[in-house]
């Protein structure tokens, strides 16, 4: 059995500042993180009936206790672990259906943050990146030439629509075009 966080927290020393260390340079987006370090005295380690569980004969050999770096994020972290615990069906099916496309765009075409800042930004680029994800996996499913089949179908009545309303405008505002969309024939 190993020695849990919550055994040595009333014996450690807590260093109550968090520190801060940089992760790998390849992960830009987050350049550090926080931390608080609790260490525990290599007496208390000795004293252990757990101490090469926990500490490992290296650290007693170089007369070093056991030392914890806890994140600042780390009580998330559990509370998110217990939820998943109580509700594992739930998260497999949230995984199945609702997570693919987050998954696949965020692991197979890299985009795991945004370019953009504010909320309309990052709206418009996402929907942008979930437009080439649907366009890409209607041409999975339907094939090329069933997909512009549809798309054509669908641009007429667009089309035809719009020439309805822009002619009745016309009156009103004196609009002329010279699209070849729009000509009267």
């Amino acid at each position: 059995m190993k020695t849990t966080l919550k055994s040595i927290v009333g014996k450690a020393k807590v260093n109550t500042r968090y520190h801060r260390r940089a992760v790998a340079p390849a992960i830009q987006h987050r350049a550090e993180y926080k931390f608080q370090r609790y260490t525990c005295s290599l007496n208390i380690c000795r004293a252990c009936p757990h101490k090469i569980d926990c500490v490992g004969q290296s650290n007693l050999d170089k007369s070093k206790g056991r030392i914890i770096e806890r994140s600042n994020f780390e009580s998330y972290i559990e509370e998110n672990t217990e939820r998943y615990k109580l509700n594992k069906e739930l998260y497999r099916n949230r995984q199945a259906i609702v997570e693919h496309q987050f998954g696949i765009i965020k692991r197979q075409w890299g985009f795991d943050y945004t370019l953009l800042k504010t909320k309309k930004k990052v709206e418009a680029e996402f929907a942008i990146i979930f437009t080439c994800y649907n366009l890409r996996r209607s041409v999975s499913i339907l094939g090329i030439a069933e997909l512009i089949k549809r798309l054509k179908v669908a641009f007429c009545f667009v089309n035809v629509l719009l020439w309805m309303i822009l002619s009745r405008l016309e009156r009103f505002f004196q609009i002329r075009y010279n699209n070849h969309f729009f000509s009267k024939n």
